[in-house]
């Protein structure tokens, strides 16, 4: 997950496309969701040796809050970077 994010942040820092301020704005809350969600998993492994985080509802699977977080923060970089012409 830590290398995607890498991956998308080398990607979104294209200079040539002309990104406008809601772009901007998408793409620093997708980074936020994408580092917040990897910062607590690493915490959670360092202080408790596994993740915590973990919902489980009725008969749903069990799921993860930080993997959920950076999957979204993921799609919403993704949808910032298709959306923004390129020149």
């Amino acid at each position: 997950a830590f290398f995607l994010t890498i991956v998308l942040l080398i990607f979104s820092l294209d200079r040539r496309a002309s990104v406008n301020r809601t772009d901007v704005t998408i793409r620093i809350a997708a980074f936020g969701l994408m580092l917040g969600s990897l910062a607590t998993n690493l915490l959670d492994r360092l202080l408790f040796g596994g993740v915590l985080n973990f919902i489980h509802v009725g008969s749903l699977p069990v799921f993860n809050i930080a993997h959920i977080m950076l999957l979204v923060g993921e799609l919403l970089l993704i949808y910032s970077l298709l959306k923004t012409p390129r020149s």
